[in-house]
């Protein structure tokens, strides 16, 4: 008797003709493969982790897509359980070289989501930051059919944020989104 990497009991013998231990040994090779898949999945959620990922700050389709400028901090993080990803991003701007581009505004999501079609989906909170006016804006992140791996950023009146509203980003501004999205 054999037991194989997964912890499973093969049997064996060793003459040459068909023997017992082959119908002992029947269906044992898939018990080891579903065992294999069982216990990868369990290590998978076992050590699940953060992980950190760089959120670009970009522009509606057909629009310039905003220069963050030179010092710009992008940081983000996120947590993937099973077919779940939850994290959040932020994106302030630099200190030179800014430019809002045009167009309303997306941050990046780390992992596609999962393709689907009709309503907007909210998946999570906004908060954007103009320096200049020492002013906190809210809102939320949203999902549209065909934007890809990048959540809309919606303000609490239900307008899209960007290169002009609710203000003209520039030195210091920031952006950051959290979100708990499919894939």
């Amino acid at each position: 008797m054999i037991i194989d990497g997964n912890g499973v009991l093969l049997y064996e013998e060793t003459d040459r003709e068909a023997t017992f231990s082959d119908l002992l040994n029947v269906g044992q090779e898939q018990t080891s493969a579903t065992i294999g898949a069982i216990l990868a999945r369990l290590s998978a959620l076992e050590t699940r982790n953060w992980a950190n990922y760089t959120p670009a700050l970009t522009s509606s389709a057909g629009s310039t897509n905003p220069n963050v400028g030179a010092g710009a901090v992008r940081s983000g993080r996120f947590k993937r359980d099973g077919n779940v990803v939850y994290g959040y991003a932020r994106v302030t701007l630099g200190s030179s070289g800014v430019n809002a581009g045009t167009g309303s505004y997306f941050i990046s999501l780390p992992v596609a989501p999962r393709a689907f079609t009709g309503m907007e989906q909210v998946i999570g909170g906004a908060y954007f930051w103009d320096g200049s006016a020492s002013r906190r804006y809210t809102g939320i992140s949203r999902l549209s059919s065909g934007d890809g791996a990048r959540a809309r950023i919606i303000s609490a009146d239900g307008a899209m944020v960007g290169a002009t509203a609710p203000f003209v980003p520039a030195t210091g501004d920031a952006f950051s989104i959290n979100f708990m999205y499919e894939v």
